[in-house]
């Protein structure tokens, strides 16, 4: 859920993030939210990061005392995890986005793509591909391992024709030359980036 005004509630916990002070089932909900691409929440966030930031030079360094290091590390060795509400236990089960959400981008000619979800730990972007007949991408080499799975149509790649329920993975460093649909056809594709190839 993106949201319009930031409340006290979530100002708090968007300036415990930033200072590294939210327990890890907190801070995944903040990175969770983040993700589905809250611009406030972003923007409130940058401008507490640049606080923290400015933190950093506000304060002499000072070497602690063996007395201070030891009561610092008996209290985080005493900081047994806290339960997680019920609220965030069920923010941090699954992502959904249902057939009718999400928005579609033309991004050539009679093909159109929808963003699914990022995996920022994996380095990958989730979309669908959605090619009306008669239409074709743009050449371009693979960044990075991508798997394309046809879901309905046909889909001509690489001299071979896909169709419904036929699953391709592309090799980082390969090139596609322009594949290209004759009745239309949708594509689920996983991939870890691409740049286009200039002919």
């Amino acid at each position: 859920m993106k949201h319009s005004t930031v409340d006290d509630h979530l100002q708090e916990q968007l300036a415990l993030y930033a200072l590294g002070a939210l327990g890890q089932h907190e801070a995944r909900a903040i990175e969770l939210h983040l993700a589905e691409g809250c611009e406030v929440c972003s923007s409130e966030l940058r401008q507490f990061d640049s606080v923290v930031d400015a933190l950093a030079f506000g304060a002499d360094a000072v070497t602690p005392t063996v007395k201070v290091r030891e009561k610092l590390s008996s209290a985080v060795a005493a900081d047994a995890p806290r339960e997680a509400s019920p609220a965030l236990k069920q923010a941090l089960k699954n992502y959904t986005l249902r057939a009718n959400e999400g928005q579609w981008t033309e991004i050539k000619t009679g093909v159109f793509h929808k963003h699914l979800f990022s995996d920022k730990s994996r380095g990958t972007e989730t979309l669908l591909i959605k090619m009306l007949p008669e239409t074709n991408l743009t050449t371009h080499r693979h960044l990075g391992l991508e798997e394309c799975l046809v879901i309905e149509g046909d889909f001509h790649v690489g001299g071979e024709v896909f169709r419904a329920g036929d699953y391709r993975c592309a090799m980082p460093g390969t090139i596609d030359d322009t594949g290209f649909s004759e009745a239309g056809t949708l594509l689920l594709i996983v991939t870890q980036g691409y740049e286009v190839v200039r002919q």
